[in-house]
């Protein structure tokens, strides 16, 4: 599942860095943790409904932004 959870990623992530815009993706949250912790390393702690994860796609690879592992 994680294999292509972050394949999927790197595809919309290479597409929105081509078009210059930001990308909006939606998944579960047992998806997106994996799929952080695979890119960057970081185990986040479970998401509720509605969790916002911020990542940036730089030089080929995805960079957690701070934001993300603060409480709102």
């Amino acid at each position: 599942m994680v294999a292509r959870v972050t394949a999927a990623m790197r595809d919309i992530a290479s597409e929105a860095v081509a078009a210059d815009g930001p990308t909006l993706v939606v998944s579960h949250g047992g998806s997106i943790r994996s799929f952080v912790h695979a890119a960057v390393g970081v185990t986040l702690p479970p998401l509720g409904n509605g969790a916002i994860v911020r990542l940036a796609f730089v030089g080929g690879r995805f960079v957690l932004d701070d934001d993300s592992l603060k409480d709102d």
